[in-house]
């Protein structure tokens, strides 16, 4: 994304949440508040029924596999993040967080947590003015910090706040990190793992090389490339699971699961008949830190 922009991305991504719970039942992942955070043009089309059907049902098939793999990766970190908090748990930091609204979503879970938004700041200030005109207040237990992550490191921008570094964390990093170069991914990761106490965890998600993609789904992929190269969002970084795995391990993490487009498929899509299943092209990442 451009420095002085919000993300694009981050309201398409909330777009296609809201679309699942007007058109799929039974719902992979349910975000009740992301119609209402998605931008003006997103939330007219949703809402009439001829056009939502011509912008997103006959115009872009690919969206299909798009929007799953959105609510799988929602569901996976949200899953995760439970089991943590049953283990004690007490922060969670969710890195470029867009419009994400588990802090007023999840009620169940948010009086338990110290919640920590990280977000480029053009992005982070769209979001404040949804939320306003939303009528939602941002609650005391979260705090919303700008960071670029081009620029910053995640421990730079955590040590000025309340998060406590000793004690763990769970930390999720959805949808960003192949629009990062290489070289932002491994400095964010070394951040985290220099403020990340034992115990902690991170979820990720990353992108596979073209070639890595089966030719069932290569067409849509392509395609979904070249759309977000032209809104000033250019993937660049693809990495192989073997490559995750190294990059994370030299980070200071182990890497505690990898869940292919098909094992997503299995767990959160099994016995539909819509035909919504994720692209085969990105994979969901649980890594913790690695004792020292």
């Amino acid at each position: 994304m451009k420095p002085d922009r919000a993300s694009a991305t981050a309201d398409g991504a909330a777009a296609l949440r809201a679309y699942h719970l007007l058109r799929e039942p039974p719902y992979v992942f349910e975000d009740r508040l992301a119609f209402k955070l998605t931008r003006r043009s997103y939330r007219v089309m949703l809402s009439i029924p001829p056009v939502r059907w011509v912008m997103l049902d006959l115009l872009r098939p690919a969206m299909v596999g798009v929007r799953a793999q959105v609510l799988s990766r929602a569901r996976y970190a949200e899953e995760e993040l439970v089991k943590a908090v049953a283990s004690g748990v007490r922060q969670y930091v969710i890195i470029s967080a867009g419009l994400d609204s588990f802090a007023w979503r999840r009620g169940d879970l948010i009086g338990r947590l110290r919640v920590f938004e990280l977000d480029h700041p053009a992005t982070q200030a769209v979001k404040r003015a949804r939320l306003r005109r939303a009528g939602l207040k941002v609650p005391d237990n979260l705090s919303l910090l700008p960071a670029d992550l081009e620029r910053q490191t995640v421990e730079d921008v955590l040590r000025g706040s309340a998060f406590d570094t000793q004690k763990p964390a769970f930390f999720s990093w959805l949808g960003t990190v192949a629009y990062l170069t290489v070289d932002a991914v491994r400095t964010t990761l070394e951040g985290i793992r220099a403020i990340a106490f034992h115990g902690s965890q991170v979820v990720l998600d990353h992108v596979v090389p073209i070639s890595c993609v089966p030719d069932t789904d290569r067409a849509a992929v392509n395609s979904l490339l070249a759309v977000v190269a032209r809104r000033g969002e250019p993937v660049r970084t693809y990495l192989t699971p073997p490559d995750v795995g190294a990059l994370i391990q030299q980070c200071g993490f182990e890497v505690l699961e990898q869940v292919s487009p098909e094992m997503q498929e299995q767990r959160y899509f099994s016995g539909r008949t819509d035909g919504l299943r994720p692209l085969r092209y990105t994979w969901l990442v649980k890594a913790g830190v690695r004792k020292s």
